[in-house]
């Protein structure tokens, strides 16, 4: 069972594995008025990006992901669970909404109504804590998290993968799917209060997105209000960790790129796993890029930006 588990994780890493996500805006955004080169924030002239004592560019700060919560992971993944009438015309290599298309969801999303505020004043006390404790979103230009592959897609599953994501045991069931309970490992590492995992932690959820950003000489810290976990990321270059250290959240390294900081986390085959089911996502996309080493086994990379605002 434990094998399974752990087969079954890394394969769901592999779907992840493949794409690049981007839910923050590059910190080396080009000067000038608003525009897809600058995703729609421009950088005020003559501002400079402030340094740390050490000289890295400094990006401390508490930096909520939810406001990219409206952002669908795919790009034309059409209406999500429970939809019956077949999506709008969506085009895969459109990247960002267009003027008007932006400014009518704005316009949308400012009429509201603060159904928090309006469960507090009738009363209903349960549906102001169900409303009080998720997130607020805001429409975004951004058509999907996913920007590479330039369709905003997730690679296609792979037989293996097909197979294995069968034996993958969660609360997020999928259609059609027929639940058991009767093993703790009938549920996953997020049902069970462990992890999300990666990558799915640095991914917009209905609540707890914030993340606070923390830096000291030679590291970043990450500190994740779900489920309350900590990354530690080296960006002084060091060599990978044996692979007899396994960690949940994998293993990262850090480096810059001018202001931004680049991330690439890799899961050790041998690594310790767990399941998590992704709302929507299983597993078996195929992997681009595996590396062998002889004293760290294969990995699988995994790279995010981090914006240096």
């Amino acid at each position: 069972m434990y094998s399974t588990v752990r087969a079954v994780f890394l394969v769901l890493i592999h779907i992840l594995a493949a794409t690049s996500f981007v839910a923050v805006v590059n910190g080396q955004s080009p000067l000038g008025p608003p525009s897809e080169a600058n995703h729609f924030i421009a950088t005020p002239k003559g501002w400079a990006h402030p340094k740390t004592p050490w000289g890295d560019p400094d990006i401390e700060g508490i930096w909520p992901i939810s406001y990219v919560g409206s952002v669908p992971l795919e790009r034309c993944a059409g209406g999500g669970r429970g939809q019956s009438a077949p999506p709008p015309p969506c085009d895969l290599n459109k990247a960002f909404l267009t003027e008007a298309e932006y400014n009518e969801r704005v316009a949308a999303a400012t009429k509201q109504v603060d159904r928090h505020a309006q469960a507090l004043a009738a009363g209903d006390f349960g549906e102001a804590l169900q409303t009080g404790v998720t997130d607020p979103t805001f429409p975004q230009r951004q058509t999907s998290l996913i920007v590479d592959p330039p369709n905003g897609k997730l690679p296609e599953m792979t037989a293996e993968g097909r197979r294995l994501s069968a034996l993958m045991k969660s609360s997020w069931a999928l259609p059609g799917e027929t639940q058991v309970w009767d093993h703790y490992l009938d549920f996953d590492s997020w049902d069970r209060c462990i992890t999300r995992g990666m990558p799915s932690s640095m991914m917009p959820y209905r609540y707890n997105n914030g993340v606070r950003i923390v830096q000291v000489p030679g590291y970043v810290i990450l500190d994740l209000e779900m489920v309350h976990e900590t990354r530690i990321v080296p960006v002084d270059r060091r060599p990978p960790l044996s692979s007899a250290f396994r960690h949940w959240m994998g293993e990262s390294r850090g480096r810059w790129d001018g202001n931004t900081l680049v991330i690439e986390t890799e899961l050790p085959a041998r690594s310790v796993g767990h399941q998590y089911r992704c709302d929507g996502i299983t597993a078996g996309q195929p992997v681009p890029g595996q590396r062998e080493d002889e004293d760290h086994g294969t990995h699988h990379p995994l790279e995010r930006q981090f914006s240096a605002l």
